[in-house]
């Protein structure tokens, strides 16, 4: 079992987003339900962030995919290790758009991470629980 985090920029046409968030959401709920994969997808202006738990095996598959997905760029993986126990263990896939400040965090995560600075990895993991928590936390 591992987990994943990865950020990357949304390039979704903003007259489009709702609608287009929702064929992913119902995309995803589906394949991460075939594939075992729980987590989180927190989206903030132009940002993305995504936390995804499962299967080593599966996990890689659906990389692939979102790594090939051209609704965004810049993917970056934040952190990818080996874990004992699923955090989101009932999410599919749960959903949040996000406030300027995630936006933020998201990006300077992102910067740090490319020039091999410090690990965000905690403070991503608390965005996700918070933007799922509190959903009043979103735009």
């Amino acid at each position: 079992m591992r987990y994943l985090i990865y950020v990357s920029r949304n390039l979704i046409e903003p007259h489009a987003t709702c609608a287009e968030m929702e064929r992913i959401v119902a995309g995803a709920l589906q394949r991460n339900a075939a594939l075992r994969i729980t987590g989180a997808l927190v989206t903030a202006g132009d940002r993305n962030l995504q936390y995804l738990e499962g299967p080593e095996a599966e996990l890689a598959e659906l990389m692939r995919s979102i790594v090939r997905d051209p609704r965004h760029e810049q993917v970056q993986v934040i952190a990818d290790r080996g874990v004992q126990t699923r955090r989101f263990p009932n999410w599919r896939l749960a959903y949040c758009g996000g406030s300027e400040v995630v936006r933020r965090t998201i990006l300077a995560a992102a910067d740090d991470a490319a020039k091999g600075g410090r690990d965000w990895t905690d403070d991503l993991i608390d965005v996700v629980e918070d933007c799922i928590a509190f959903p009043h936390l979103s735009d």
